[in-house]
């Protein structure tokens, strides 16, 4: 068994290292998925479970359906986090197996490390989001693309096809994965890939399995894939800002280490025929997504299919720098330590510890007291003599997310010009109507701007939300709104 020596003395085995790394992360997440409430994406998904549908508005259905399963068990938190870990320990299993295949074990061992301390990864492991089941499709494709160059057969070529339809009906930036797909078996098996009859099975079965998707959008007059067109072609001004912005969150979110590394071992490892299909399917994400952050739209866990995939490489190039001498493994274990830390602190943060924040300016501001203050003014609102007041209004789909699945069955209403996925569950909001407007405290203020688009706003109730050490962490005003006025 691998074991990494520094200073003259073997440390724990790899193997031991991160099966305790990731004992110690499972226990921590699985009390954390207990106790938290649901983030806004998270909300936002298990409405997708509660009104199943062929695909929604801003996402391919896979997330949703995956709820809908969960919430014929129960529909506490914990449940509706299950999936996420469930998918996660998935991944970590087929990426330690693609990397020992590919590469050795030790390099196998050191994937699952990272995998397990990485704070992103931690994150997604707890959080459902649609890199949850992309990542799993993704690794999927990668690794039975590098099948096929070894063994043709129909069987592969199924599961390429059922894969790709997977990632598909996971997230729209899986057009990645067809692309690396195109790309790397053009470099394996050259043009006569076209006339293999495998080739053109998979692409039925993907074509087959994208039929949900596309008969939604047919219903719905290709809404969706016009919201994905004009979001990823709007034209904004460059901003070199935004792009250092998104470089240092990743750098925050992954680590300098395999920031470092990933070009390292990618510039290392290029001759290796293996590795350069894994850059195949890497690279166009991360490009994608550093292009995008030129105009805004990028955010860190959009970048985590392409980082699981360097993995292998960084794994196998780290073992090759720990080999020389003292001054590189001083500076390996200071990059690496870097990871652990944020994923601790991190850990602590959710955990509701104390580490001197000022009330108002916790972390989890806008995460906590959404549950609460849903159900109260649900049960506010269904004893009101008006029955058209008998809902709850809300400035964004993001705040709108957790009362309408904390609130529910009342329908909630979002107040802005924006289309989404609320107003084709609920409607939008019509002049004259009326309601219970919720507004959470945003950094200092309340968006009291808001009470002028009605004839008149009274003062219901507030909520306010204190860590166990007394620190204020979130506040929340409520008003009784009559005479929408847009």
């Amino acid at each position: 068994m691998a074991r990494l020596f520094f200073w003259g003395f073997a440390v724990l085995s790899l193997r031991n290292i991160s099966l305790l790394c990731i004992a110690v992360m499972s226990a921590v997440s699985v009390y954390l998925a207990a106790s938290l409430p649901l983030s806004p994406d998270e909300a936002h998904y298990a409405l997708y479970g509660s009104h199943l549908d062929l695909s929604y508005f801003d996402h391919p259905p896979m997330v949703g359906w995956i709820q809908a399963l969960m919430l014929n068990i129960s529909e506490a938190d914990f449940w509706l986090r299950l999936p996420p870990m469930l998918l996660s320990v998935a991944t970590g299993l087929m990426l330690f197996r693609f990397t020992r295949r590919y590469f050795d074990e030790a390099s196998a061992w050191l994937s699952l490390l990272f995998f397990s301390c990485l704070p992103m990864f931690r994150m997604l492991g707890l959080a459902w989001v649609p890199e949850d089941p992309l990542m799993l499709a993704g690794l999927s494709c990668l690794w039975v693309t590098l099948a096929l160059a070894e063994k043709n057969t129909l069987s592969l070529w199924l599961l390429l096809g059922a894969s790709l339809g997977i990632a598909a009906l996971s997230k729209y930036t899986a057009v990645t994965l067809a692309l690396s797909v195109a790309l790397a078996l053009f470099y394996l098996r050259g043009p006569k890939v076209l006339l293999e009859k495998g080739l053109w099975l998979a692409v039925l079965v993907a074509a087959l399995l994208l039929l949900p998707i596309l008969l939604w959008n047919y219903q719905h007059e290709w809404i969706s894939f016009q919201y994905q067109l004009e979001h990823g072609t709007e034209r904004h001004a460059a901003s070199l800002i935004a792009a250092l912005q998104m470089q240092l969150g990743q750098i925050l979110s992954y680590s300098p280490l395999i920031y470092i590394l990933g070009v390292v071992a990618s510039l290392l490892l290029w001759r290796n025929p293996q590795a350069r299909v894994v850059m195949m399917f890497a690279w166009p994400i991360l490009l994608l997504f550093s292009f995008s952050a030129l105009k805004g739209r990028s955010l860190p866990h959009w970048t985590a299919m392409g980082v699981l995939f360097l993995l292998p490489l960084i794994s196998h190039a780290f073992l090759r720098f720990w080999q020389g001498g003292r001054i590189a493994k001083t500076a390996l274990i200071l990059l690496f330590s870097t990871a652990p830390l944020i994923s601790i602190a991190m850990l602590l943060v959710l955990g509701k510890v104390n580490l001197g924040f000022k009330d108002y300016q916790h972390p989890l501001q806008d995460l906590v007291g959404w549950d609460e203050v849903a159900q109260l003014t649900r049960e506010v609102a269904e004893a009101d003599p008006e029955p058209a007041m008998r809902q709850i209004l809300s400035s964004n789909w993001s705040y709108a997310s957790r009362l309408a699945w904390y609130g529910r069955p009342l329908s909630v209403k979002v107040l802005d010009t924006r289309v989404d996925q609320f107003d084709l569950w609920f409607g939008g909001m019509q002049a004259g109507e009326g309601g219970y407007l919720v507004l959470p405290r945003e950094k200092d203020k309340f968006e009291n701007k808001l009470l002028l688009n009605f004839a008149d706003c009274e003062f219901v109730f507030e909520h306010q939300v204190e860590s166990p050490q007394q620190i204020k962490i979130n506040e929340f005003k409520v008003y009784r709104c009559h005479a929408y006025q847009p």
